[in-house]
Order: C-alpha cells, then sequence, then structure tokens
C-alpha cells in the first residue's frame, strides 16, 4: 500500500504566557510531524523547541538504510537533546532551558508510523471513530496518577499539573519514548 497523507497545525501562545514557546514542523516530503513546547518559566523555551525540532528535522530527512526507524527517531531526538544541552550551558541566560518533543514519521513504503516522545506534548490517533492517546506524560501528576495516589478526576488542576519530569536539553542525556504501530486508511494523527 502507497502512503498519501496531509497535514495541517496551528500554534497559539495561550492565556498564561506573553511569548510562544511552540515550534511546529509539518514536512511534507519526508512524512514528518513534530511539536516541540519550549518549558515556559524558564529562559529560551522558544529557542529551546526550536533548535530541538531543526535537529530531529535535520537527522529524519537524512536517510540511513541500516538503522530500524525506532532507533532512527531515538536517535534524532537524543540528537536534539545533545545540542540543546550544550547551547543551556554555553549561554547562561539560556540556562535550564528546555522542551517537550512529540514526533511523528511516517512510511509510505511500509504503511508504519513512528513517534517518539519526550515530556507532556502529547500524541494520538483517531481510527474507527475513536480517540485513542498513544503517548504517557513524562509528569509529576502521572506519576501520582499511576501510583493510585491522586483520582483520574484530580489531575486537571492539581497544583502540580505544570511540573514535567523529562524534558529536552535539561539533562546531557534522555530517556526517549518510542511507538510504533501500522498505518491504517483514514488514521487521523493529533499531536499536541
Amino acid at each position: 500500500m502507497t502512503l498519501r497523507w496531509q497535514a495541517a497545525g496551528v500554534s497559539d501562545t495561550g492565556l498564561r504566557r506573553t511569548q510562544n514557546e511552540d515550534t511546529l514542523v509539518l514536512d511534507h516530503a519526508e512524512g514528518v510531524v513534530i511539536v516541540a513546547d519550549g518549558m515556559g518559566g524558564r529562559p529560551g523555551g522558544e529557542y529551546a523547541s526550536s533548535l530541538a525540532a531543526e535537529v530531529i528535522q535535520a537527522h529524519l530527512s537524512s536517510p540511513e538504510e541500516s538503522v530500524e526507524p525506532g532507533d532512527r527517531m531515538s536517535e534524532a531526538i537524543s540528537s536534539a537533546n545533545l545540542k540543546v544541552w550544550e547551547a543551556s550551558v554555553a549561554d547562561p541566560a539560556r540556562e535550564g532551558m528546555g522542551t517537550t518533543v512529540t514526533a511523528l514519521a511516517l512510511d509510505g513504503d511500509s504503511a508504519r508510523w513512528i513517534i517518539g516522545h519526550v515530556g507532556d506534548s502529547r500524541g494520538y490517533v483517531f481510527r474507527d471513530g475513536s480517540l485513542r492517546r498513544i503517548t504517557r506524560d513524562h509528569t509529576v501528576v502521572q506519576d501520582l496518577l499511576e501510583s493510585g495516589a491522586i483520582s483520574p478526576s484530580s489531575t486537571a488542576d492539581h497544583p502540580l499539573s505544570h511540573l514535567i519530569n523529562r524534558a529536552v536539553g535539561t539533562e546531557e542525556t534522555v530517556q526517549v519514548d518510542i511507538y510504533q504501530g501500522e498505518v491504517l486508511p483514514g488514521d487521523i494523527f493529533l499531536l499536541c
């Protein structure tokens, strides 16, 4: 099956910040969509998200036939992590900057999708009339929920809901979650 796809995106500053720290990449030629959200409240969030997305896009656009697609995605995000971390260390005005990343790559030849994920930006798939979350948030609240310390109904307005515990660029290395699956006709992916 040959995969044909369309992509669209929008970004908004939101109600809490004066500056938009989001970066959105829609690379139709390579079948890549990247959403990066700079960490608000820290310096350089907009730079971190932009740099991370640029590095990931460049890495995914450079074909490496011998590398498995999941490994390639993980390498792309790890590479972005190192670049953002190095930029943070090199510039005291950007110390501690970081970003979340959720990146989707579609392989038209194999009709497969791969999502690489760090932070609390999310990936979903709408299939057979149902929206299913693919990614797991790397947040304090998600950990509390999974441990049974809080209920699902208390997550939206929890006082720690803004705290992420894994981000791109905040440490020299980062653990990347990789999700993969088959693309079916009519699938709609949502990264947010």
